[in-house]
C-alpha cells in the first residue's frame, strides 16, 4: 500500500476527522503522513489569527502520531493554489490522498485539491468520514 500519506486540513470538523483517519490508517499501513493545513480565504478573522492556531493544531498532530508509530510532516500554506498543491504532491512523494467526506456540500479544500489532481493523477484518493 502507500507509504507517504497526505491529508489536508483547513480547521474544519470534516477535515479534522480526516486527519484522525489518516493518522489510524498510517499507523495501520505502516505509512508516514503529510499533514498540509491550509487557510481559506472567506475566514473572517485574520491570516495570523488562523495561522496560527492551524499551526498549533499541526503541532498536536504531529504528537499524536508519536505513540502510534507514525512519522508526521506538516507544513502551512496561506494561499493555496491548484498548481502549488500539485507541486507539493510531487516534492513530498505523496502516494496515497486521504480526504474527509464533507457533511452538508462539497468542501472548499477537497475541491481545492481535486482541482489540483485534474483528470490524470494516478494517485489513488481514499475518502473517509
Amino acid at each position: 500500500m502507500a507509504n507517504r500519506l497526505l491529508v489536508l486540513y483547513d480547521g474544519s470538523a470534516d477535515t479534522r476527522r480526516a486527519v484522525e483517519e489518516a493518522l489510524e490508517l498510517a499507523a495501520e499501513v505502516h505509512a508516514s503522513l503529510f499533514v498540509l493545513a491550509i487557510r481559506l480565504e472567506e475566514e473572517a478573522v485574520s491570516a495570523v489569527e488562523v495561522g496560527e492556531r492551524l499551526t498549533q493544531d499541526l503541532v498536536g498532530f504531529a504528537h499524536q502520531g508519536t505513540p502510534l508509530g507514525v512519522d508526521v510532516d506538516a507544513s502551512y500554506l496561506d494561499a493555496p493554489t491548484p498548481d502549488l498543491l500539485q507541486q507539493i504532491l510531487l516534492a513530498h512523494g505523496i502516494d496515497r490522498i486521504i480526504m474527509g467526506r464533507p457533511e452538508g456540500g462539497a468542501s472548499r479544500t477537497n475541491t481545492l485539491l481535486l482541482k489540483a489532481l485534474h483528470d490524470d493523477c494516478s494517485i489513488p484518493i481514499t475518502v473517509v468520514g
